[in-house]
């Protein structure tokens, strides 16, 4: 945030606002939020609402916690209020297009759909 990183409790509350972000805007099911963290569905729901848990409080922490959509079972962000690099690439603003060098949330298997489609967007222009 203002150019700083988020200090997290928990290593996965990072992957967790990365995968919101993909989905960029979708309401994910707790048990889809799960099985991308995990790749699995089962045994982590208490893990994982310390993750749930340790998000909103970060994010209300640095006064930004408006930025989350959650209804009871649903997670997710709203682009409208978050301004990262993805989103303007995919708004076609210069600025977000021309910082894409060809790395999107490197190390998450999740991402992989998403780098494939933004190549190929590149690869276009």
């Amino acid at each position: 945030m203002d150019g700083e990183p988020l200090a997290f409790r928990y290593r996965l509350t990072q992957e967790l606002l990365a995968y919101l972000v993909d989905r960029c805007g979708a309401l994910v099911p707790n048990r889809e939020l799960i099985a991308a963290l995990w790749g699995e569905t089962s045994g982590r729901t208490s893990y994982f609402k310390q993750l749930r848990k340790d998000l909103v409080d970060t994010l209300t922490a640095a006064g930004c916690e408006d930025i989350l959509a959650r209804p009871r079972g649903l997670l997710g962000i709203l682009p409208d209020r978050v301004r990262c690099d993805y989103y303007d690439a995919m708004r076609g603003l210069h600025e977000g297009r021309s910082r894409y060098r060809g790395e999107y949330m490197t190390g998450y298997a999740w991402a992989e759909p998403t780098r494939a489609a933004l190549k190929a967007r590149r690869d276009l222009t």
